[in-house]
């Protein structure tokens, strides 16, 4: 009897080990888990603010060339409007000579009848 009361004392005292154990697993497999859920998480939110960032920058990027584009084309457009009034100018300057020329040989060419007379 006393041998049979040691083989069950020494039973459960084994399945209490085992029991242990696989709670012991169970936990280490959990925290694992856990971990590895944390891990992916912090990659996922790295990976979303890098995107974020690298969009962001695309359109400082984007923003920076249509501001340059449109300075360019303002410039563009100030040169052509000052080639323009030059141009005017001159055409003025000039019909102004040869309005001054035709009165001048005019003058001339009454002085001269007036001699003649």
């Amino acid at each position: 009897k006393k041998a049979e009361e040691e083989a069950r004392k020494k039973a459960e005292e084994e399945a209490a080990r085992k029991k242990a154990e696989e709670e012991a697993a169970r936990k280490k497999a959990e925290e694992e888990a856990a971990r590895k859920k944390a891990e992916e998480e912090a990659a996922r939110k790295k990976a979303e603010e890098e995107a974020a960032a690298a969009a962001e920058k695309k359109a400082e990027e984007e923003a920076a060339a249509a501001a340059k584009k449109a300075e360019e084309e303002a410039a563009a457009a100030e040169e052509e409007a000052a080639a323009a009034a030059a141009k005017k100018k001159a055409e003025e300057e000039a019909a102004a000579a040869a309005k001054k020329a035709e009165e001048e040989a005019a003058a001339a060419a009454a002085k001269k009848k007036a001699e003649e007379e």
